[in-house]
């Protein structure tokens, strides 16, 4: 993995590892079911081990269930406490890598998730996603107690005294294209 120094204008240097920059762009293996793409073969079928039920990695503090031993080791140090991955510029701490670098976006401003519709930026995949639902009239979050639906979890909880468990209506987000008149 390499690391990138950059220099900022006012001749300060900041390190911060660029893995995204090394990740291939060309992903010719794609899963079947919901059409994300990978650069590589074992990559997809990790991924694709995560759309089954079978889950044969069991946590044995908490009984959550993992598809993977990677999955489930990653998970391992939320019990542990330990966080072996610390942020170059303030020293706070993480439990994961993933965490670290979304983290670190506080840091850089950086957000590398683009909205194909409407151009806006996002640090996260999870606020992109999120985001999109804007631009839909899909509501995927159903009350079961009134029937009304939402675009997001969040505000599902219009009425927690009535409402009931949430009822998921659709996974698939899909973006309609704007048509200026």
């Amino acid at each position: 993995k390499s690391e990138e120094l950059s220099e900022e204008s006012d001749g300060t240097q900041n390190l911060f590892q660029t893995r995204r920059q090394n990740k291939s762009l060309v992903k010719p293996f794609s899963c079947k079911i919901c059409l994300r793409g990978f650069s590589a073969a074992c990559s997809l079928k990790l991924h694709e081990r995560g759309h089954s039920e079978h889950k044969e990695f069991n946590c044995t503090i908490c009984g959550k269930s993992f598809h993977n031993k990677y999955s489930f080791s990653y998970h391992q140090r939320s019990h542990s406490g330990e966080k072996p991955f610390v942020c170059d510029v303030c020293g706070k701490r993480f439990f994961h890598a993933a965490s670290l670098k979304q983290h670190e976006r506080i840091h850089t401003g950086e957000k590398p998730y683009k909205c194909d519709q409407c151009g806006k930026t996002f640090k996260t995949r999870m606020h992109l996603k999120t985001h999109q639902l804007v631009h839909t009239d899909t509501r995927p979050f159903v009350c079961s107690s009134c029937g009304k639906g939402f675009k997001t979890k969040h505000n599902l909880r219009h009425r927690p005294a009535l409402s009931g468990p949430v009822r998921l209506v659709s996974l698939n987000i899909r973006v309609r294209k704007r048509v200026n008149v």
